[in-house]
């Protein structure tokens, strides 16, 4: 008897599809949360929304276990996001001068200081032991403020959100996710006012 021997097909090992799945799941949100703060307005100053923005995804990650271990921008956002993540390290590769100004190193200094990092911060991560810990929601509140009454109140028509004056709406969610998923639902609202 012959039987047909079909090539091996290598098997997807459940950790490496999980964290492929929540990269993908937090580049999904990256993006569509960025369309709502960009959207809403949260702040005059950009380094204050992006500051926003790695708090936010920071708490997401710290949630499903990671640490965050690296982050690089300007000074700015260095001091402004250190106290978020005290056992992160922080890449400066700009000085903020202002609003639209500053001094940068090249793009290509840029990559080579950031990869250098990401290369020591790596190796003392396994060297110090560092492990992701289990996915731990914790309840969560948000505040947006949003740039017209308009938003504000197409935004109200999901009961579980408060409106606290003409543009600012506060909700709790049972987990970081929970939030960030509401803000991606808000985001995905906007485009109706468009």
């Amino acid at each position: 008897m012959t039987q047909t021997a079909e090539a091996a097909r290598p098997a997807i090992r459940p950790r490496i599809a999980a964290k492929s799945g929540l990269f993908l799941f937090l580049g999904a949100n990256v993006a569509a949360v960025t369309v709502l703060f960009a959207q809403a307005g949260v702040s005059q100053n950009v380094l204050i929304t992006i500051g926003r923005l790695a708090g936010l995804y920071g708490a997401l990650a710290r949630e499903y276990g990671a640490h965050v271990a690296l982050a690089s921008g300007d000074d700015v956002f260095a001091e402004e996001t250190r106290p978020l993540f005290p056992d992160a390290r922080f890449e400066t590769v700009k000085t903020a001068r202002g609003a639209s100004s500053g001094d940068t190193l090249t793009p290509a200094a840029s990559c080579a200081r950031i990869a250098t990092a990401a290369r020591e911060t790596v190796a003392h991560a396994l060297s110090s032991g560092w492990r992701a810990t289990a996915h731990r929601p914790a309840a969560a509140a948000c505040t947006l403020r949003v740039q017209t009454a308009a938003l504000a109140d197409l935004f109200c028509i999901l009961p579980t959100l408060e409106r606290v004056d003409a543009v600012t709406l506060r909700f709790d969610g049972p987990s970081v996710e929970h939030v960030v998923r509401t803000l991606n639902s808000l985001s995905a609202m906007s485009f109706m006012l468009r």
